[in-house]
């Protein structure tokens, strides 16, 4: 999967991310009354789309330099949050089903 995404064209990848961004607004708004512990992810996801657009775009222009290493790191940060914050709500979620 991860070697489909890396061999998209930049166009394709930004608007697939952009499409998740897209929804991910869509459903903060629509969900924004419902006290639900899903909707971190639904947060952590746009931003983490944002970050990855960004991450891309640097690696694809300013290749070798400083500023593409800053991003890796950060895309790999907000990544591995995102991922965490998935376990996180998951465990929350199963502590609410069982009250």
């Amino acid at each position: 999967m991860f070697h489909i995404i890396k061999s998209m064209d930049m166009p394709t990848y930004v608007g697939l991310m952009l499409t998740l961004i897209v929804i991910g607004i869509y459903y903060i708004i629509k969900y924004r009354r419902v006290k639900v512990p899903w909707i971190i992810l639904v947060y952590f996801m746009v931003v983490n789309s944002i970050v990855l657009i960004i991450n891309r775009i640097i690696e694809e222009y300013q290749s070798n330099t400083h500023l593409e290493k800053i991003s890796s790191n950060v895309a790999l940060i907000s990544s591995g949050i995102f991922i965490a914050s998935i376990f996180v709500v998951g465990i929350i979620t199963k502590i609410k089903e069982k009250r």
